[in-house]
């Protein structure tokens, strides 16, 4: 599943916890025992629709699923995910939003003879919110919290506004061993870690000693959910892609190989990003800048795989890779793997236009 247009939290989360597999392992974790046991996970179902506003989806994103408690009737799980890298006072009046959103939408779409009109009580909804923000979470998880007055009235007001407090997950506030310990599955397991660090620094030296995480997503969900997981890392951290060549005497597990196929895909998406930028401007002056930003890219990716490949890098290198055109430097990324010496690399046989 390809992460093109999406902020790189959001794909990982959506593309990880979309598959019911793994959502069913969450919630199996996360939950507390007396609203577990009222739930058929193996009944979980993803929802399509989606309740976050559009213009804070850089901010926030959700999963809504079905579910049928032990009894035969219906509920929802409403997760979102807070990535934002401080807490958000706001999130508790959004959530109530979400969730008045959800039961409208049951309304609406309610099956039975007499529909909608006909209801006489909502299906229970179990909000989760999952944050990734650094540090011990700071906002309030009370709606009279957030209401601004003087304390007496606010106080006077408790029983006339809604009250809830939803479920929260504060990855900071969880020990490394407690989340690798977690009943998850292999992916799961891996993303809750990978998103508790992402932006700190202690993700680099870390990855060597989570090595075992990444073969057991290999071995479970296969090479394309491990690509997934490296482009995460990759794209949403400042770590180089050196980092993630730790060492490994399994001929198996080629984390090299599928490193490099990471930062090609993100070469190649970043590319197609910037023409499809050009095509909708519509203009020279928007072209020239999605072609210079594309070398500025393809500059980039190909200065860390020589690294990758051959240590050192000299300047006239650097130069002869500073002055090269777009095809230029695309034909250079083919040739890292193929060519003898970092010569073969830089070869240029015949200018080429970009395009």
């Amino acid at each position: 599943m390809s992460t093109k247009g999406k902020n790189p939290h959001n794909a990982l989360v959506l593309d990880t916890f979309s598959q019911t597999e793994h959502a069913a392992s969450l919630l199996e974790a996360l939950l507390p025992p007396s609203i577990r046991r009222h739930l058929d996970l193996s009944t979980l179902e993803l929802s399509s629709e989606h309740l976050v506003d559009e213009k804070l989806r850089e901010l926030e994103t959700d999963l809504l699923y079905r579910v049928t408690l032990a009894d035969g009737s219906e509920a929802f799980v409403y997760v979102l995910l807070e990535h934002q890298s401080t807490v958000d006072a706001m999130m508790i009046f959004r959530l109530l939003k979400y969730m008045v959103r959800i039961w409208d939408l049951w309304l609406r779409n309610h099956v039975g003879a007499k529909g909608a009109k006909g209801a006489k009580k909502l299906p229970p909804i179990i909000p989760l919110v999952l944050s990734n923000a650094e540090g011990t979470w700071s906002g309030k998880l009370e709606l009279a919290a957030i209401i601004d007055g003087p304390g007496d009235l606010v106080d006077a007001l408790r029983q006339h506004i809604p009250s809830f407090e939803p479920l929260l997950e504060q990855l900071a506030d969880r020990a490394d061993e407690e989340l690798l310990e977690m009943k998850l599955t292999a992916l799961a397991r891996l993303v809750m870690i990978l998103l508790k660090h992402i932006r700190d620094g202690d993700l680099e030296k870390s990855l060597g000693r989570w090595s075992w995480a990444f073969r057991e997503v290999m071995d479970g969900s296969g090479q394309e959910a491990l690509l997934r997981v490296l482009m995460y890392t990759l794209e949403a951290s400042e770590i180089e892609p050196a980092a993630v060549f730790w060492e490994d005497d399994s001929s198996d597990f080629p984390i090299g190989e599928l490193t490099m196929s990471t930062a090609e895909r993100l070469r190649e998406e970043g590319r197609e990003e910037g023409r499809e930028e050009g095509r909708e401007e519509g203009r020279e002056e928007g072209r020239e800048e999605g072609r210079e930003e594309g070398r500025r890219s393809e500059r980039r990716i190909l200065l860390k795989l020589l690294e990758l490949r051959f240590s050192t890098i000299t300047a006239e290198a650097e130069s002869r890779i500073s002055s090269a055109t777009l095809t230029e430097l695309e034909g250079m990324i083919e040739r890292v793997l193929t060519a003898d010496d970092l010569e073969g690399v830089l070869e240029v046989s015949k200018p080429e236009h970009d395009e």
